[in-house]
């Protein structure tokens, strides 16, 4: 009897837990906005696939404190997007990505339903005028380096392929980099004949990235479509 008073009474706490979650409200408010230069979003490696966040929130408030941070991703097209409750937060950006000057200053921001914030950075270099070409089995890539930071320098630019849209120095089956290169208008050349792995893709997926030396990320042109 003793046994089977102390399975109701352990079952009766599971099931009064259980309706105390049910009961427990979710985050419904959408926080979410890009990072940008001079209002244009940024090319950007996606982050949330290899749960590698670009930034932190932290709710303020003695009643957060044990909470820690809550990781924001980002996507390809510089966006990111994140359910929260309603309150105050200061937003930080990691000191160790992205590619551009590090912005040390904390963003105060008021969420109270939806909410779109743009986080203004300083790339060290943007990529403009992108034209992707496949022909023969060669991708072709013409573009032109922008210099933003007077001081920085190109460490690479590398053109990434990938059997998705996802295309970045991560997610990638295959890659050429170039280097010694200065600011301007390039054309760059990959040849894929030799390479059976992109043969044996279906879809073929193309972007090209540069480094900069002062950085760790690099910023990208848009995703092209090869097949």
């Amino acid at each position: 009897m003793k046994n089977i008073n102390s399975l109701i009474l352990i079952l009766g706490l599971f099931l009064v837990t259980g309706c105390e979650l049910d009961n427990f409200d979710e985050p419904k408010s959408e926080f979410k906005g890009r990072f940008v230069y001079e209002g244009e979003a940024l090319q950007l490696r996606g982050t949330a696939y290899d749960n590698d966040c670009m930034m932190y929130a932290y709710q303020e408030g003695p009643e957060y404190e044990d909470r820690g941070a809550i990781n924001l991703f980002v996507n390809s097209d510089g966006e990111f997007n994140s359910l929260m409750y309603d309150g105050f937060y200061k937003i930080v950006l990691r000191q160790d990505r992205g590619p551009w000057i590090p912005r040390k200053d904390t963003i105060e921001v008021n969420i109270k339903g939806n909410q779109i914030l743009d986080v203004e950075v300083t790339p060290y270099f943007l990529i403009k005028d992108t034209e992707i070409d496949f022909q023969n089995k060669v991708v072709k890539v013409k573009c032109k380096i922008n210099q933003m930071v007077e001081t920085a320098s190109i460490d690479r630019a590398v053109i990434y392929i990938s059997k998705t849209k996802l295309v970045d120095n991560v997610a990638k089956i295959a890659e050429k980099s170039f280097t010694n290169l200065t600011p301007g208008e390039h054309e760059f050349t990959f040849d894929l004949n030799d390479n059976g792995v992109t043969d044996a893709a279906k879809f073929l997926y193309a972007r090209i990235g540069v480094k900069a030396r002062e950085g760790n990320d690099y910023i990208f042109s848009e995703v092209t479509q090869l097949r």
